[in-house]
């Protein structure tokens, strides 16, 4: 049975903010979230309709055992998680999901030991909050464990190398300070054994692993260099210390073991060890910096900038010199393979036995100076692996035996070269094959931005193919994390359906109503989290928006909601070139933005839509003395902005959309350069922040006039992190004063009404607060700490209301994911509901829609699309009336637009015909317990009893065949249901209820009927 179902008291926001206290000190627990049954919705159209693919770029590969290996890629419906295959469609499959949905764990450094492999991943998502943890696996679900979560010390602290030493694994943790780390696969046997440096430095600290020693490096009091060894029992030993300047490094790949010695560099110096202080010594002093290191059979090769070496110890020998560093220093069989550059042949592949003589190039894949740029060396299965070009526009994968004859290619395909950028194809051992990644054929889109296929190879030309997915199903549409906007009753949308391109459709909820309406290289490119960035907006029925059609650049379009409505309003910028279009806002009708072009510099402009009518209001000039308009925001009629002219230094204007009403209202720090930005009204009061020059930030207030525009509160260390919402009279915004880090503030527009509410991150850590969001009297929100990770939060604009509202996932990394370091938590607020909706992720249901009232009982899972621990992941809301809009995924369809009803609100109204109208302006949604039917269109509302007692709930007097349920929101619990009353086709239903408690009532038709009706609820006397 699938119910809709909504809970608690649905409040209007509205009225002053009351001062109170916590509604529930205490957070939710696990036991007692409400959880809700499956919640059917509608999926208007699957857009992208081609196979789902093999999961993409493989990359850092262990081998278990029986043919069978681990690594890292990422597929349609996960993000970058760990895998297990054997190189073959059947033999492969996600090993877990560690942070569900779309987020990714970023496993990395993956290391065999005690028979697991041992890894470092983030399952609160890959971003500067999360803590690294240690996992170990056996390649199974149930072998996945985790074995501890780092302390995080500071917000960049990392796992940055790890190595194994006789089954104890060994890691570099931390970000200032760095530290040596042991573990023996339990937490308890996790343990810090060093500090590496006492002070923070533009430096890496490396391992290596002989078998039997480990060494590693370190820094001392001065920031030299220590070399260091840990050999069992004995623990750590210095070797050498070295004297270098501060940024002197040690890259894991100049730091290997020839034989019984250790081989590393430092800057233009070679060094050798025998793992004893007086054998620790320079070997020799280049004149560039050492770039590469290989052993190969007891010989120690090495590249500087010009030229490639070989050492044995003693001095080096000179074996030839190129126009550039030769790179990619691999070892096969008894040689040394590279890439080398000469004025002849240009970039090619080479090899060395180790004389003068027997260095050659291997083959000139591409005669003359250009050369075939080979990148990406793989020795594997008695064959050298490696990407070249061998025409303008193709690559391909290459095997190699060491001739000339026997380098033969494997695939080519097309792909734009970019001399300054080595795409990376990802080689890959797995199993009974060479995994690599073969872009589409995309011609305008960028490089990095075109699609990939994961191919497999044996070794032979036959044996090369691409791997199909691994489920029946299709690919996800969904390109932009957030729709564009509602305009005349459908939402706007950009989906891709697999040809090259970005896509504007629309939807009305109805697959008819979804259509596309332009294809485009580049639409309404999105700003990240923290910027704010609106990437289109709506004008009087037209939807405006920046794309590019790959001939005049990023510039102003329009759409009226049909194809040929879908059109370019004015290049600003001749030609190819782009506009640096932003801003784009609306006010009295018309739309405003900010823009550059040749001719007016940075401007404020405004546009009808029309060619024409789209014109500069106010220049800020041309050249350096002037500079961008920046952060255009409506209040009280007039449009308000930052900006800089050659008279002004950067300063608050305002303008009423006409060049004689645009002036400059007040520079804050006259004669010192400053940044104004995170404009927000609240009730006729303008805050911004302004940065005063000098490093310090400040929050500023404006009336719209000089005199009132003054200084509310200094001493902020930065306020670029700002998330401002204006709520009622105040507001409340994310600022660090230096003390505390980003943490969550409030104002009145007073010195003294402006403070704290809350340090969630005790100290100098971020909680970093964002997404903040009216919900009843109060404020919901996105907060990060150690403790419970990223998870829902909840302010009534006190400090003593400030608290944790629920703890979806006890214990980090919580139970709130953010999709990338760039897009975080979205939190979308019904605020006529009184309700926000968000995605929450709890090991049940995995990552699926929540909904949040503000109080604990009000908090619950909505419905999980996908049952069980997979995720549908639902987000990019928006909202078509009593209809919610957003994408989701599952494995048959990928990630598309879907429609969700949002039930009405009764309130507690009783007696006849308390709602009339029609269920065929509905959506097929709810299954009644009492009938079969999952066809007809229907109807949902949220009552709340007035009092005590028996109500009745009938459809008397509709005019088709109805069927009614009343369930419990919560729960999914039905109270009651029926088909037909007595002899006629209308339903009635008794329900005792107490007084306050809400419920859900829906009507629906017989087979796929839709008609009028009429509700009626009726108190028994």
């Amino acid at each position: 049975m699938i119910r809709l179902f909504l809970a608690g008291m649905l409040t209007v926001l509205g009225g002053c903010m009351q001062t109170q206290g916590m509604d529930d000190a205490r957070a939710l627990e696990p036991s007692t979230v409400t959880q809700a049954l499956p919640l059917g919705t509608v999926q208007v159209r699957d857009i992208n309709t081609r196979p789902v693919r093999f999961p993409q770029r493989p990359s850092e590969s262990v081998a278990l055992g029986g043919g069978v290996a681990l690594f890292v890629a990422s597929d349609e419906l996960h993000g970058t998680e760990l895998w297990r295959g054997d190189g073959t469609e059947a033999g492969t499959s996600l090993v877990k999901d560690l942070s569900p949905g779309l987020a990714s764990s970023g496993p990395r450094l993956l290391t065999l030991a005690q028979g697991k492999v041992f890894f470092t991943a983030q399952s609160g998502g890959v971003d500067e909050f999360g803590a690294d943890e240690l996992w170990k696996t056996d390649g199974t679900l149930a072998g996945t464990v985790l074995v501890k979560r780092l302390l995080k010390t500071s917000d960049l602290a990392r796992i940055t190398a790890m190595a194994q030493v006789g089954g104890t694994v060994f890691f570099v943790y931390g970000g200032s300070p760095r530290q040596l780390w042991k573990s023996d696969g339990t937490e308890a046997g996790t343990v810090l054994l060093k500090q590496l440096a006492s002070q923070d430095c533009a430096c890496s600290f490396e391992l290596l692993s002989t078998g039997t020693t480990l060494f590693f490096t370190g820094r001392d009091a001065a920031n030299n260099l220590e070399l260091w060894k840990w050999q069992g029992a004995t623990g750590a030993v210095l070797l050498k210390t070295i004297s270098v300047n501060a940024n002197s490094y040690l890259p894991s790949h100049l730091f290997t073991q020839v034989g019984s010695s250790l081989f590393f560099t430092v800057d233009k110096t070679l060094w050798k060890s025998d793992g004893t202080p007086a054998g620790t010594v320079p070997v020799s002093t280049q004149a560039s910096r050492i770039s590469a290191l290989e052993a190969v059979n007891g010989t120690l090769f090495f590249a500087n900038s010009t030229s490639l070496w070989k050492s044995d110890g003693t001095a080096p020998v000179l074996l030839r010199g190129f126009d550039e560093a030769p790179g990619s220093l691999t070892a096969f069989g008894n040689a040394l393979y590279f890439v080398g550059t000469d004025a002849l042949g240009g970039r090619e592949l080479w090899t060395s036995n180790g004389t003068a003589a027997g260095t050659r190039q291997v083959k000139d894949l591409v005669p003359g100076v250009d050369g075939s740029a080979p990148q990406e060396l793989v020795a594997w299965n008695g064959g050298l692996y490696f990407t070249a070009s061998t025409t303008v526009g193709t690559r391909g994968l290459w095997r190699g035996d060491g001739t000339t004859a026997g380098t033969l290619a494997l695939k080519t395909w097309v792909e734009e070269t970019n001399p300054w950028y080595e795409k990376s194809h990802d080689l890959t051992p797995v199993g009974s094959a060479l995994l690599f990644s073969v872009p589409e054929d995309a011609p305008g889109v960028p490089l990095n931005d075109i699609p990939e296929f994961t191919w497999r190879t044996n070794g032979t030309v036959k044996g090369t193919r691409e791997l199909a997915g691994l489920w029946a199903g299709t690919r996800n549409s969904q390109s932009h994390h957030h729709p564009l906007g509602v305009v005349g009753g459908s939402v706007f949308f950009v989906a891709s359906d697999g040809s090259p391109g970005e896509a504007l459709w629309k939807s009305d909820g109805t697959a008819a109503g979804t259509v596309h309406l332009r294809t485009l290289p580049e639409v309404a490119p999105e700003t990240d989290t923290w910027l704010h960035k609106p990437a289109a907006v709506s004008v009087g029925g037209t939807l405006f928006f920046t794309a590019d059609d790959g001939v005049h650049g990023l510039e102003l379009w329009k759409s009226d909601g049909t194809a040929v409505g879908t059109v370019l309003v004015k290049d600003l910028c001749a030609g190819p070139d782009s506009s640096s279009l932003e801003d784009l806002t609306a006010l009295n009708g018309t739309l405003f933005f900010s823009a550059y072009d040749d001719v007016n510099g940075w401007s404020l402009w405004r546009s009808d839509g029309s060619e024409a009518g789209t014109v500069p209001v106010k220049s800020m000039g041309l050249g350096d003395s002037s500079g961008e308009v920046d952060g255009l925001t409506v209040m009280g009629g007039l449009l308000y902005f930052e900006a800089d002219d050659s008279l002004h230094d950067s300063g608050l204007w305002k303008s009423d959309g006409t060049p004689e009403g645009t002036s400059l209202v007040k520079v804050p720090f006259a004669g010192r350069y400053a940044s104004l930005d995170m404009l927000t009204g609240v009730n006729g009061t303008l805050f911004f922040a302004a940065r005063d020059g000098d490093g310090g930030a400040q929050l500023w207030k404006s009336d719209g006039t000089q005199s009132g525009t003054v200084l509310v509160k200094d001493g902020f260390y930065s306020l670029e992190m700002s998330h401002p919402v204006p709520s009622r009279s105040e507001l409340y915004f994310t600022a660090d004063d230096d003390v505390h880090g980003y943490e969550l503030w409030r104002s009145d527009g007073t010195a003294a009404g402006t403070y704290m509410l809350a340090d969630i991150h005790p100290g100098l850590r971020n909680s970093a607060p964002h997404s903040l969001t009216p919900v009843g009297s109060g404020l919901v929100f996105v907060a990060y700490e150690d403790t419970h990770g990223w998870e829902l939060w909840r302010t009534d604009g006190t400090q003593a209301g400030t608290h944790l509202l629920v703890d979806l996932l006890p214990g980090p990394p919580g139970g709130l994911r953010p999709r990338s370091a760039d897009f975080l938590v979205d939190i979308f607020g019904l605020e006529d509901r009184g309700l926000a909706l968000f995605t929450g992720v709890d090991m049940a249901g995995g990552a699926e829609l929540w909904r949040t009232d503000g109080t604990v009982a009000g908090t619950f899972r909505m419905m999980d699309l996908v049952p069980g621990p997979d995720s549908s992941e639902p987000h990019s809301f928006a909202r078509l009336g009593d209809r919610l809009f957003f994408m989701a995924g599952d494995k048959a369809h990928g990630r598309e637009p879907r429609f969700l009803g949002i039930p009405r609100d009764l309130g507690s109204a009783t007696g006849t015909a308390v709602f009339q109208g029609s269920t065929c302006t509905g959506q097929s949604q709810v299954t009644p317990s009492c009938t079969y039917n999952s066809l007809a269109p229907d109807s949902t509302f949220a009552w709340t009893a007035p009092s005590a007692g028996v109500f009745t709930f009938t459809t008397e007097g509709s005019s088709y065949d109805t069927s009614l349920e009343v369930s419990d929101p919560a729960s999914g619990t039905s109270l009651g249901c029926n088909d037909d009353t007595g002899e006629t086709l209308q339903s009635s239903v008794g329900v005792r209820l107490s007084a306050g408690q809400t419920v859900l009532i829906t009507v629906d038709g017989y087979d796929t009927e839709c008609g009028p009706f009429l509700l009626h609820i009726l108190p028994s006397p």
